[in-house]
């Protein structure tokens, strides 16, 4: 019988793989819009939760591409993510590179929950949470011992934080943070 990895670059790359990013150290929610911001990115809800889904099911389409191959492909993020994103997912690749570990089975993302629309001078964002299905997702290496998550929750809650890339095409959105929600199951 196979027994279970327990490296810690294992645990750091299933870390990375529940999809954090970085904290700049501000881990405070985020303020409600002012009276002075913007206008809405969007003209509705539905059309702010029609853009997010369709960037935040192509991000996973190629998170879980990237994440089978072992790391490989990482630049088609690029499309998709803002540039602190893309170090992060280059972080992940790079981890999985060196261990040998690649994905077997698929992450599986339900349709986003709006929670708000920001505007201001330096950007305009739009934030929803998603359920992110892990039960049918593995991390194993060349030699098939499975790497052993941290978070045995089959399904959990992730804030996404999306940004819109121009004011002449608010709908075209890019994914910069997907921070699970630890114990908070969908």
């Amino acid at each position: 019988m196979q027994r279970a990895l327990a490296l810690p670059t294992v645990a750091v790359a299933l870390l990375l793989l529940t999809s954090c990013t970085p904290s700049s150290g501000d881990d405070a929610p985020t303020a409600p819009p002012s009276a002075s911001a913007d206008a809405p990115i969007f003209e509705s809800e539905d059309e702010a939760l029609a853009a997010a889904d369709a960037t935040i099911t192509d991000y996973w389409r190629i998170a879980n591409a990237v994440l089978q191959a072992g790391g490989e492909g990482v630049e088609r993020f690029e499309q998709i993510v803002t540039p602190r994103r893309m170090e992060a997912e280059r972080g992940t690749a790079e981890v999985l590179e060196r261990e040998g570990f690649y994905q077997v089975g698929n992450f599986e993302v339900e349709p986003a929950t709006f929670q708000q629309m920001l505007g201001s001078p330096a950007g305009k964002r739009l934030i929803v949470t998603v359920c992110v299905d892990y039960s049918d997702v593995r991390m194993v290496n060349s030699d098939g011992l499975e790497a052993e998550r941290s978070n045995t929750s089959p399904r959990i809650t992730h804030q996404v934080e999306l940004h819109s890339v121009s004011d002449q095409d608010p709908l075209s959105l890019k994914l910069d943070k997907s921070d699970p929600w630890p114990g908070s199951p969908c």
